[in-house]
């Protein structure tokens, strides 16, 4: 079954594993871990998997930024690794190394919430914006 191969790849690393809906698969996964978790989802279903989005949600309240990367395993369904990074100094392995056409998803993520993915030597501004919102993130929930 799906949700078992996923739970057998993330085992010891996944703080949760849930089914959303069939073909639909939720990891909760510690910051540190996400490389290796998609590194583990790539050799499960035998590099048959891509990068469907990544998604930030911005959580000013709890001083926090969630990160859902959305991948799709082609043939089987969409897996979501969920992982929560600090707010004030937002910053995460990137995994292009593991899938290089996470590269624009990480660009969009920097361009606008200013989440800084370590090692992505493509990050820069104004990818997404114009020149004059430089240094501002606009779908931050404090962006006036």
């Amino acid at each position: 079954m799906y949700i078992e191969r996923v739970k057998k790849a993330l085992d010891g690393i996944a703080e949760e594993v849930s089914e959303l809906a069939p073909r639909r698969v939720i990891a909760k996964i510690p910051i540190d871990k996400v490389p290796e978790a998609v590194e583990r989802i790539l050799t499960e279903f035998k590099n048959m998997v891509y990068v469907s989005q990544i998604v930030a949600v911005d959580h000013p309240d709890q001083k926090q930024f969630e990160l859902n990367y959305n991948l799709w395993a082609i043939g089987h369904g969409m897996i979501t690794l969920r992982t929560r990074i600090p707010r004030d100094n937002p910053r995460i392995k990137t995994i292009i190394n593991l899938i290089p056409g996470a590269k624009g998803h990480e660009q969009e993520v920097y361009d606008l919430f200013g989440v800084v993915f370590e090692g992505n030597p493509y990050l820069r501004e104004a990818f997404l914006k114009p020149p004059e919102l430089r240094g501002k993130y606009p779908l931050r929930k404090d962006y006036k």
